[in-house]
Formats: C-alpha cells, structure tokens, sequence
C-alpha cells in the first residue's frame, strides 16, 4: 500500500473486498476454461450432453479435488451405461481426471499466484502443509486462507513486509 493512501477503516475493507474479489474472478476465469475444455474432450469422445459436461466441469471445480473426483466417477458411470467396451470409459475418467489435475496443479496456481501478485513458492509450499496438517480438507482451505493472509497483510499497517514475502 502506498504511503498516500487512504488508511481508514472504509478504505481498508474496501480494498480487501475487492482483492477477495479479484481472487473469485481468477478462479472463476479457470473455471470457465477448464469447463470448455472439459466439454470439448467429452464432446470429442463421443459422450452425450458434452455440453452438460462441460457444465459439471466449471461448477464442480469449485470444489477442490472432491469436484475432480465426482467429475471423473460421474464420467466412468455414464461412459460404462454408453459404451460396450471398457476402454472408453476408462479413457474418459483419465481425460477428465488429467484436465482437473493439470488444472490444479499447474494453471491456477500459475494464474493465482500472478494475478494476485503470490510466490508460487509460497503458493505450493502452503498447499504442501496444510495437506500434511488437515488432509485433503487442509487442501481444500489452504489457497483461500493464504489469500486472506495476503490481503490482510497488504491492508493492515505494520503487516506490510509480510504481505511482500508472500
């Protein structure tokens, strides 16, 4: 925060709510993304409703890895009700799954990590503890609270110089 800014309660929460906001607009963004992508692939191996994949795709990665993993359960069922031979469903779980995990592992915290100005360091080093504390629900919780930290820090005087480390 620059030194000419405005250091009033009002000001502060406003700039915290549209960094919050910038984060829900990023995620948003890749999920729009992994949606198309997701209803291309489904589109292209023949699934029915590739639109409604690509659907489930974007809402369901608001769920972190347990919207991966219904998305990819939900595609095997469908493909095993559409297909006669086992190949296809299983190669349609693995594109779904492979899009989710690329996705996660490597375009949100590339995207996050710039939009919101986060060392990817940090970003992946977060992740890596809170999974290690509290499981998957630690992963799940772990973006979002680093992203509050950072907001908090840039907005609440003497927390500056952690709000650059991160």
């Amino acid at each position: 925060m620059s030194e000419t800014a405005p250091r009033s309660p009002f000001f502060r929460a406003l700039g915290i709510g549209l960094t919050l906001g910038n984060y829900l607009g990023a995620i948003t963004i890749i999920n729009v993304g992994l949606g198309v992508v997701s209803g291309l692939a489904m589109w292209a191996w023949g699934m029915p409703g590739p639109l409604l994949w690509g659907v489930a795709g974007f809402v369901l990665n608001y769920i972190p890895y347990i919207g991966a993993m219904a998305g990819t359960i939900g595609g095997v069922i469908v493909a095993l009700l559409v297909f006669d031979d086992m190949t296809r469903p299983l190669l349609v779980g693995l594109t779904f799954l492979a899009l989710t995990s690329l996705e996660g592992q490597f375009v949100t915290p590339q995207f996050v990590s710039r939009r919101l100005q986060l060392n990817e360091v940090v970003v992946f080093l977060t992740v890596a503890l809170w999974a290690w504390l509290w499981s998957v629900i630690g992963m799940i919780v772990a973006v979002p609270i680093l992203v509050v930290m950072r907001v908090l820090a840039d907005h609440i005087p003497g927390l500056e110089k952690f709000g650059n480390f991160l």
